[in-house]
């Protein structure tokens, strides 16, 4: 009797323990946990209104496991409830259009709220923020600028005009000046962009000989407020006063007509035949060289421009006889695949003369190319910069 006593305090202390440390089960992270991403797409908008903003994100959880959601804006909950299933991937794609206007732009954030045991373990999304703001943005300030006569040679003073527009947004008050060769030389101008968002601006310079070269004009648009100067391309021109009347070419274009190099009096067959075709070498060299004929080549190819691309066809040649100051028009060269002038003159006849040749395109020409003249006795050539065009 005693031993079976002894056995049922044992039991009974036993199960005292028990009650008072229970077994505790080892429990893996809550099949009801979840993970939600969401991003805006546009972050910013200024333009227009209504617009479409869209709100993408992502839910993660358990597969399987039923979800319901809401998107809330700025705190609130106001869209409606959605329900959706986690997918076998783990991840339930989630998305938003909602209609901004003027009365609801400004600075804002989107939300994903995901319910869970009925709102006892609710889980939030980040707070994707965005801006919008409803009008039409300012036009972006653009400058142009142009000459129209970017070389001359004749008589001076020459007039030459310069034109080019302003655009921005209109009202708005702009100041400018002409730029000279880089250095701020006018006087500061002022106007106010009219309704069509363009202001028209122009000049009108008289040259004279004192003042004729090479030279570039620009126009700048000063800083205004935040936004910062703005420079239009450069007009460059030449202005080159001869005496005289204006002959039938007066007006030049050297920017896209490349001038002719390395004009020569040319005495050797080889030299002369690298010139022309083969079928005309006889006629157009071995005949007038055997008779002592004055024959002059030269190079030209499109490159060297100075203010972008050279044109790539041309009409031909004009060769001048350079006398002082002023050219005489004695021979043109049709064919432009001739680089070759062939006198009647014998060379002796013609010594002491001086040449220079222009490629030619309808009425306009390139400048000069090397002056070449034929020295006396011999019939030989003096060089003058025979690599290169004078400008």
């Amino acid at each position: 009797m005693p031993k079976r006593i002894g056995v049922l305090l044992l039991i009974g202390l036993l199960s005292a323990s028990c009650l008072l440390h229970p077994v505790v089960t080892p429990r893996g992270p809550s099949q009801n946990s979840m993970v939600a991403r969401v991003s805006v797409e546009p972050q910013e908008y200024f333009g227009p209104c209504p617009v479409h903003i869209r709100t993408s994100g992502s839910i993660r959880g358990a597969p399987g496991h039923s979800v319901k959601y809401r998107f809330i804006g700025n705190g609130f909950p106001w869209g409606i409830w959605r329900w959706g299933a986690i997918p076998p991937s783990g991840t339930l794609r989630v998305s938003e259009v909602a209609s901004i206007d003027v009365a609801h732009a400004g600075y804002f954030f989107r939300q994903v709220w995901i319910m869970v045991n009925g709102g006892r373990l609710d889980e939030f999304s980040n707070r994707a923020l965005y801006t919008g703001t409803c009008g039409v943005p300012p036009r972006p300030r653009r400058v142009t600028w142009r000459v129209d006569t970017p070389m001359y040679q004749g008589p001076c003073p020459k007039t030459v005009n310069f034109a080019g527009s302003i655009s921005a947004e209109p009202g708005t008050h702009v100041r400018y000046r002409i730029i000279a060769n880089g250095a701020p030389w006018g006087p500061v101008y002022s106007a106010d962009i009219g309704s069509s968002g363009t202001l028209a601006v122009s000049e009108t310079l008289a040259i004279d000989s004192a003042h004729a070269g090479y030279f570039s004009r620009q126009l700048w648009v000063m800083r205004n407020g935040v936004e910062p100067d703005v420079y239009s391309k450069q007009a460059v021109y030449s202005v080159r006063c001869l005496p005289g009347r204006p002959g039938p070419h007066a007006n030049y274009t050297l920017f896209d007509i490349s001038a002719p190099t390395e004009l020569v009096n040319s005495g050797d067959p080889r030299v002369c035949g690298d010139h022309v075709v083969p079928r005309r070498a006889a006629a157009l060299c071995g005949a007038p060289l055997a008779n002592g004929q004055l024959v002059l080549v030269w190079n030209w190819k499109p490159a060297g421009c100075l203010s972008g691309p050279c044109r790539s066809r041309i009409d031909g040649y004009r060769i001048y006889q350079i006398l002082g100051k002023a050219h005489r028009l004695i021979a043109t060269q049709f064919d432009s695949a001739l680089t070759i002038a062939t006198f009647a003159q014998k060379a002796s006849a013609v010594a002491g003369n001086c040449y220079t040749v222009r490629a030619f395109f309808g009425n306009d020409e390139s400048s000069d190319s090397n002056e070449v003249c034929v020295k006396a006795g011999y019939g030989e050539t003096l060089c003058i910069s025979c690599y290169g065009p004078r400008r």
